[in-house]
Order: structure tokens, then C-alpha cells, then sequence
């Protein structure tokens, strides 16, 4: 459907001060945010493929009905959502020119593999993530994208300062996401059960600690 036919469709059945805007990205599937006159709608594009009865779950969910059961809603929404989201093309940055995250990430993987047989670790890909030349207020220095199964790393440990060791533990760190996606279903992203992961996997936990504690200010130039 096209955007504009979308957008009217839903439009009638919605309050008037809504403004309907077809963008998102990753799984943000539909936005709501209250202003004073008005509400913004971002309804992501993969949604421009909906059959009539999503699109009434979409208008059933913007409204917040209280007479429908809008767990249901938001259950069929991310089930469409699944199987209807074609994330862009990722572009994969392994160029160093002090640590090669791959080979660090490729021995990793060995070790893994011997001790959970059943989780797949070469689901997984790691990258260099988007260098910013701006000055850091804060860094992070791993993330895990578990839509792609994607590991990204921040360009700012290319350096040679930094020791193999701690660069190992990010990618552990960003590793014992992924484990704990595969062996529980529902955990808060750090809590008991992945540091008990994290420490089971990491070897260098504690010296990562430390080494960050009395280091870390190098990266804030």
C-alpha cells in the first residue's frame, strides 16, 4: 500500500490532533508520543504491507481501546512485525590498524563452542562500529544487535594501549547477551543470571574491571 493511501485509511478511525508519520527503524514499531495539541504516530514502513485486520489492530492499539485485549494487539503486531521486517543491508568494518577483533573473536568462539554444544555460536558476526570523531562524553564499548545476531565494537579500543584481554572481555560481555537470548527466553539484560554467565565465560572478568577503573579516562580526549 502506498504511504499516502495508508496514512488516510487509518486516519478516520483515529482522533483528529493524530499525526500519522510512516518511519521507524529496528523494532520500533509504532511510536506514541503526546504533545499539548497534539500526537505524533510513527507507524514503521514494514506496516505498509498490513491486511485490513492488522491495520485494525494498528488503529486498536494507537487508541489504547480499554475494551480490547491489547495484549493480543501488541502479539500479532510483533508477529507481522517479524515476519514482514527487511532490515537494511549491514555493513561489516573488520580494517584495524592495532587490534584485530576477529581473530580475538574467532578464538573466543573455540572456547565457547566446547562448553555449550547446544547454542550455535557462528550465528554471531562481529564489527567495528561507526567512528565518531567528536569528543566522548561517555563510551560504550559493546553492543549486541539481537535482530542481526550482530556484535559492534567501539573503534576507539583500535589502539594499541589497550591490552587484548579487556577488548576479549567486551566481546564476552556482548557474547553472554546472545547466550542468555538462547537459553532464557525472558531476563533482565544484566542481571544475576548474565554476570553468572559473564564470569562462568570470561576469564578476565576482574582484571577487566580494574584495568577500565584506572584507564578509562584515555578515551576522553
Amino acid at each position: 500500500m502506498e504511504k499516502k493511501e495508508f496514512i488516510n485509511l487509518i486516519k478516520q478511525f483515529l482522533p483528529s490532533n493524530c499525526i500519522i508519520n510512516i518511519k521507524g527503524h529496528n523494532n520500533n514499531l509504532i511510536k506514541i508520543k503526546k504533545k499539548i495539541f497534539s500526537t505524533d504516530v510513527n507507524i514503521h514502513p514494514a506496516f505498509l504491507n498490513a491486511d485490513k485486520n492488522i491495520i485494525q489492530d494498528i488503529i486498536v492499539f494507537v487508541n489504547q481501546d480499554k475494551n480490547k485485549n491489547l495484549k493480543e494487539t501488541k502479539y500479532r503486531l510483533s508477529k507481522f512485525f517479524e515476519e514482514n521486517y527487511k532490515p537494511k543491508n549491514i555493513k561489516i568494518n573488520k580494517k584495524f590498524k592495532y587490534k584485530n577483533i576477529e581473530n580475538l573473536f574467532n578464538n573466543i568462539i573455540k572456547k565457547l563452542n566446547d562448553l555449550y554444544d547446544n547454542i550455535n555460536f557462528f550465528e554471531l558476526k562481529i564489527t567495528w562500529g561507526r567512528n565518531c570523531k567528536k569528543r566522548y562524553r561517555s563510551i560504550r564499548f559493546g553492543s549486541f544487535d539481537k535482530k542481526n545476531n550482530l556484535i559492534r565494537i567501539h573503534p576507539a579500543l583500535d589502539n594499541a594501549i589497550v591490552p587484548d584481554f579487556f577488548i576479549n572481555s567486551i566481546i564476552y560481555h556482548e557474547i553472554a547477551h546472545f547466550i542468555i537470548s538462547k537459553i532464557q527466553k525472558k531476563t533482565l539484560p544484566h542481571g544475576k543470571i548474565f554476570y553468572n554467565i559473564l564470569k562462568m565465560v570470561d576469564p578476565d572478568y576482574e582484571n577487566s574491571k580494574l584495568w577500565e577503573k584506572n584507564n578509562k579516562m584515555i578515551f576522553f580526549y
